[in-house]
């Protein structure tokens, strides 16, 4: 009960639910070993599984709760940080209103029923033989294009991730993309358990400050170190800075690029560098649209990485794959997002 209860309020209740909702919504299964994770990988919310015995009964087996009047299965040697939160929100720990953890929980903790899979591996280096730490692997259905599961490696290179599908596909398409490496691609079998190692070669240059991306339509794209305000001639400034053929990046282009493929999409978005809750990467960037720089007054536009979760309040003129990102318009400094010859 003390595990749960984050308010400190000597009960656990629908409060401590809602704080554990939010910090895992803000943090997306960063590794930051927070308060908030709950199963012991050290991943705060996110699909990383751990063994966990929920029933105290010094072992690890299936056990099940019953959940809104459902009875709902735990495999305890693969538990999440929601597994865990589920199964004790409707234990006797409880001390809270159930109405309130019904509109909390129910979708999350009954879920959409489909089939779970598990996908292993290690991305090396082909000239040291070295793991690869921060490397991003991502997988999705080649029939129809929509992501499956994003992770990343550990310290020695390796990943490990669980994800449930509502219709198993019959391939995934597995992409692992590491800073100053060329991105790796193989279609693997759909099982319960599959593997995909990679050895990346070395293209001689790092993304350094800046994340560069080739989609493969003749341009690189990246993100700017730089922010600039809605007051500047930032057209103008990214010719100064990067040459007379940088532009700003059209919603347009972006939409032509990757409206058929979600997997496309996030191999971009993890090329340029912009990942949700992420230290170190930035989640937004200045765009046009329709060749526009505003939405109306001093309302520039720009891409925000959102992965499905849009922020109460946040006008969205435009997305891609279900808010994977959205487009918006707002005053405030930002990055630029642009594109540059090959």
């Amino acid at each position: 009960e003390v595990l749960l209860d984050v308010t400190e309020s000597g009960t656990f209740d629908e409060t401590d639910i809602e704080v554990f909702l939010e910090e895992w919504d803000e943090r997306d299964g960063q590794l930051d070993y927070s308060r908030y994770d709950l199963n012991g990988t050290g991943q705060t919310g996110g699909d990383a599984t751990d063994r966990f015995d929920l029933n105290h009964d010094i072992s690890f087996s299936t056990v099940s709760q019953t959940i809104e009047g459902e009875d709902v299965t735990f495999d305890e040697e693969a538990v999440t940080d929601a597994d865990v939160l589920c199964y004790y929100s409707y234990s006797d720990l409880f001390g809270g209103d159930h109405q309130a953890r019904a509109e909390l929980l129910a979708d999350l903790c009954l879920g959409v029923e489909g089939t779970q899979a598990t996908i292993s591996g290690t991305i090396t280096d082909e000239e040291t033989g070295d793991g690869i730490e921060g490397a991003t692997v991502n997988g999705t259905d080649p029939a129809t294009g929509s992501g499956l599961f994003e992770t990343e490696t550990d310290d020695w290179g390796e990943y490990e991730m669980t994800f449930t599908v509502e219709e198993a596909p019959s391939d995934v398409i597995v992409k692992a993309i590491a800073s100053g490496h060329e991105v790796g691609e193989k279609q693997v079998p759909f099982t319960n358990q599959m593997t995909a190692n990679f050895v990346l070669e070395e293209t001689g240059r790092a993304y350094g400050p800046e994340f560069r991306y080739a989609p493969g339509d003749g341009y690189e794209y990246f993100i700017t170190v730089k922010e600039y305000s809605v007051d500047q001639d930032i057209p103008a400034l990214l010719e100064e800075e990067f040459g007379s053929e940088a532009e700003l990046v059209e919603w347009n282009t972006i939409v032509d690029l990757f409206s058929e493929s979600e997997g496309d999409l996030i191999e971009f978005l993890n090329g340029i560098g912009m990942k949700r809750g992420v230290e170190g990467y930035e989640n937004s960037a200045y765009v046009t649209r329709n060749g526009n720089r505003f939405h109306s007054g001093s309302r520039h536009y720009f891409i925000s990485r959102h992965d499905g979760n849009v922020p109460g309040g946040w006008l969205v003129h435009d997305h891609l794959h279900s808010n994977r990102i959205s487009l918006g318009s707002w005053p405030n400094d930002r990055e630029a997002m642009v594109r540059l010859p090959e």
